[in-house]
């Protein structure tokens, strides 16, 4: 490449009727700063472009690390909303199991409670049969009592023998201890 100086330089060779000397130096030497010109403001595109490619090379790494980036996080939240369906999956599954486990619970209980209400109420009606007996049977006793004549000075109660009255304190402990503590059936037998 030819530099400005070179162009500063150049002389030629002299003939009769060339061109003016005068007029070939001030060209060279407007040629010569033109071309000064355009060398620094070539240099200065040069190094422009160098900035620029080196700021395009830096663009492109971090476009890459972007990309990068991107794909990882698409592929993170796809992770993560894959773990996050199996965790709700998992959840669902447990409770819809402790949920029957605990309507397994409530229907044996539920059963089992029925056959103890069978149960006492089969016992109720044993109770009350027996005390019907019972009570009938003491009716029967007073009926008696009423209709003789009563002694002037002796009630009925001492009329009942002390046998009779082990026999009724008896029954009525044995009552007792078949049923759950009654507070009829237990002022009965505190009174006797």
């Amino acid at each position: 490449m030819i530099t400005p100086i070179e162009i500063r330089r150049a002389t030629f060779s002299k003939s009769f009727r060339g061109y003016s000397t005068e007029e070939v130096d001030n060209f060279l030497a407007s040629l010569a700063s033109e071309w000064d010109t355009l060398i620094q403001e070539n240099n200065h595109l040069k190094l422009e472009l160098e900035k620029n490619k080196s700021a395009l090379a830096s663009y492109q790494e971090l476009e890459v690390m972007m990309h990068k980036t991107l794909k990882q996080a698409e592929e993170t939240s796809k992770s993560t909303l894959e773990n996050a369906k199996k965790d709700a999956e998992l959840v669902i599954n447990n409770a819809e199991q402790k949920a029957q486990q605990i309507i397994q619970n409530a229907n044996t209980k539920a059963q089992e409670l029925e056959k103890e209400i069978r149960e006492l109420n089969f016992r109720k009606k044993d109770i009350l049969s027996q005390l019907k007996l019972f009570l009938n049977a003491q009716l029967e006793k007073i009926e008696r009592f009423e209709v003789e004549e009563p002694e002037p000075v002796v009630t009925v109660q001492e009329k009942i023998t002390n046998k009779e009255k082990e026999r009724t304190v008896s029954f009525f402990e044995q009552l007792y201890q078949k049923i759950e503590p009654n507070p009829i059936i237990q002022k009965i037998v505190i009174d006797l």
